[in-house]
């Protein structure tokens, strides 16, 4: 829920020259193959100033050191198969930087990274450019943090853009769990862009607003875009997630977990724990991003 820190491309992360681009990770069960599409990561450099920033504001413990590493190894015991990596620039100066950054990322075994974009660069369709040709699959933008709202007449070029690349527009939905209102995405203003610009490809955390889940059920439901399930279980309530999912259509929505704010094996296991079907918890945990993300489908089953 935060955003990641603006960084240079982190020193000493190890290069895969003869894997593909984000081959698959070892899991200790078969029959699981779990995409994370919520996660962040800072560089080694700034990760523990990070996140003991995090933990003051919000009076919560993370999960994980914010590290790769950390990473890495919280997605082995979840056995998480893959995860998206979602950095945010607070400032325009910092999207070459972060964007230099995800392109590094982009042979690490089960890393997903995406770049960034802000509102007031001048040149977003050069940097959309610059992703598009390096295979990220898309950008994180967060109303709060970056000081705009989602349905600002000025910023419809470029999700314009973005919908002419092909990239994916990943925002923070909802409220902040460390800054004040007013959300400057709501399910309303989202819902307006939707409507303004429908080959965007959209993906809303927090099942489309965090705290503000009967306008998500008022303004969002059926739209087309996607939701995930980040920081939900536990504060909304079951039955308006469920009746959420299986209104909007579970092949719709998107685990994900804001790593470090959460632990991801204890994110799993909560999912399973849920009423949904097991079609519908495949469908959330890995059917409907590897179609989204155009990763390889893989052919398990869940039986809980």
């Amino acid at each position: 829920m935060l955003q990641d820190i603006a960084s240079s491309p982190r020193k000493g992360v190890p290069r895969h020259d003869t894997a593909r681009d984000n081959d698959v990770m070892p899991s200790r069960a078969s029959n699981l193959f779990i995409v994370d599409t919520h996660v962040h990561i800072f560089p080694d450099t700034v990760a523990a100033k990070a996140v003991a920033k995090m933990e003051q504001h919000s009076g919560i413990k993370l999960a994980t050191d914010g590290t790769l590493a950390g990473l890495t190894r919280s997605m082995a015991t979840a056995e998480i198969r893959y995860a998206v990596t979602l950095p945010v620039s607070t400032r325009p100066d910092q999207v070459p930087g972060i964007n230099r950054h995800a392109l590094t990322l982009r042979t690490i075994p089960g890393i997903i990274p995406f770049g960034s974009l802000h509102p007031k660069i001048p040149n977003f369709r050069d940097e959309i450019r610059r992703l598009a040709d390096g295979r990220i699959r898309g950008v994180k933008m967060h109303p709060d943090h970056q000081s705009f709202f989602i349905d600002e007449e000025s910023l419809f070029s470029l999700y314009e853009a973005l919908a002419e690349s092909g990239l994916i527009l990943a925002i923070h939905a909802g409220g902040n769990i460390n800054l004040p209102d007013p959300a400057r995405c709501t399910p309303e203003r989202l819902a307006n862009v939707i409507r303004k610009v429908p080959g965007l490809k959209i993906m809303a955390a927090h099942l489309g607003g965090w705290k503000h889940w009967k306008e998500v059920e008022r303004h969002l439901v059926g739209l087309p875009l996607w939701m995930d399930t980040s920081f939900t279980l536990g504060h909304c309530p079951l039955e308006q997630i469920l009746r959420i999912v299986r209104r909007h259509g579970a092949h719709r929505i998107l685990f994900g977990t804001d790593s470090p704010w959460v632990d991801q094996a204890q994110a799993v296991e909560e999912l399973m724990q849920t009423p949904f079907t097991p079609q519908e918890k495949r469908a959330i945990l890995w059917d409907n991003a590897t179609a989204l993300l155009n990763l390889p489908a893989p052919i398990n089953t869940i039986e809980r």
